[in-house]
């Protein structure tokens, strides 16, 4: 089951603050079962830079946690 609406929705909340996975799935209500799938989909929101993972091992959008998410480019020159 694909929960990533789900967790960007919690995380673009206002009154947010960082959870860790287990909190995360607990907001969301993510049955046990569920938790591996639940784990890919952070994980791949983390790898896509759509979340980020702060001190403690907590989730939240880049923005929150005053990152620049982008790719820098160098010349040898």
């Amino acid at each position: 089951m694909d929960h990533t609406d789900r967790i960007l929705q919690l995380m673009r909340r206002k009154n947010y603050t960082p959870l860790n996975l287990e909190d995360l799935a607990e907001k969301l209500n993510v049955a046990q079962e569920e938790i591996p799938d639940f784990r890919k989909n952070i994980d791949r929101l983390l790898h896509a830079g759509t979340i980020t993972r702060i001190k403690r091992n907590r989730y939240c959008l880049p923005r929150d946690a005053d990152l620049v998410t982008g790719t820098i480019r160098f010349r040898q020159s």
